[in-house]
Order: C-alpha cells, then structure tokens, then sequence
C-alpha cells in the first residue's frame, strides 16, 4: 500500500512598502482603506490573491543572488494568479508583487 502526500499551501509574509516619492517627497500612505494582497506557495508552484481586482501588477522571483527566476508583467489579478516556478533554484527566494500604488515584499523557502 502506497501512502499519498498531501501537501498545503505555505503563506508567504508580504510586507508593503509604504513610503512613496511623491513630487520630489517621501510621503507615508496612511489611507484606513487599503487592499490587501496575498501570497502562498506550494513548492514551485505560487498563488498571488487580491481582495479585489487589480490591472498592470507585475510579479517577480529572485533568487538569493539576484537572479530573475520568475517575471510576470501586465497581469490583471482577480481574485488570485497562479504560476510555476521553472529551474532547479533552492533556497530563499524573494517575490515582489508591484500595483500601480504599492510594492510588496516577501521572502520563501525551497
């Protein structure tokens, strides 16, 4: 008898950048209102989730060195966005989900 691997979905901590340079100033965003986005990972495969729906989000993994090993560009997110991972990078990898008004950071582990 075979046993099967049931694997979950791992979150991925996404921080935001707050501080914007707004007409030569860095301002902070203190709107009570914000979106909130979202980030998991099941091995290579990874979801990014918005609460609501967000056009021209670019996403993007790198490796520890640097290395552009996933770009997504021109993504209009609606509820969430899947993608696989290619290659044979381990390690920590670092996502940045950028909207049209906010960065967002977050690091994983393969």
């Amino acid at each position: 008898m075979s046993a099967l691997a049931v694997r979950a979905y791992e979150k991925i901590p996404l921080r935001l950048d707050y501080d914007r340079d707004i007409y030569g100033e860095t301002v902070r965003d203190d709107r009570s209102l914000s979106m909130c986005v979202s980030a998991f990972h099941d091995g290579r495969l990874v979801t990014v989730c918005s609460e609501k729906v967000l056009e021209d989000v670019s996403i993007r993994v790198r490796d520890g060195g640097g290395n552009v090993l996933s770009e997504q560009t021109g993504i209009t997110l609606s509820g969430s966005y899947t993608f696989l991972l290619e290659g044979d990078a381990e390690g920590t990898l670092s996502l940045t989900v950028r909207t049209e008004s906010e960065v967002y950071h977050g690091e994983f582990s393969l």
